[in-house]
């Protein structure tokens, strides 16, 4: 067995298949246990992939979608600063970062609902 992202559990026959019709992009090996930080709002494409890679998916409870195609929503909210304030440095990351599908976005960002980072990160 091997899993194939869009395409979940295959048989190595499958696979075999699959791998026949298909261009291939090989990248490289990426360390999973770094820490990245970022000092703006939007989430770099590397970081996507990372947080996808670790998550594998939505993070909302229960939730099932394996899709990269969802929000990158900070946990801990951003802070964008004010007048005179800059805002903290650093705030956007693999310590703050969690994929949200839309519905779960919005429900967090405007229904009340909160979230946390857990694991490794702070």
């Amino acid at each position: 067995m091997a899993r194939v992202e869009g395409f979940g559990p295959v048989t190595l026959g499958r696979l075999a298949e699959l791998l026949a019709r298909f261009d291939l992009k090989v990248q490289p090996v990426k360390d999973l246990s770094d820490r990245v930080r970022y000092g703006v709002y939007e989430h770099p494409e590397s970081l996507r992939d990372q947080v996808h890679l670790v998550t594998g998916g939505d993070y909302w409870p229960w939730a099932g979608s394996t899709s990269r195609q969802v929000d990158l929503d900070h946990p801990t909210p951003f802070d964008h600063g004010d007048e005179g304030r800059d805002p903290p440095p650093d705030q956007t990351g693999s310590h703050n970062s969690g994929p949200l599908g839309r519905r779960h976005h919005r429900w967090k960002t405007h229904a009340g609902f909160r979230s946390r980072q857990c694991g490794e990160g702070g």
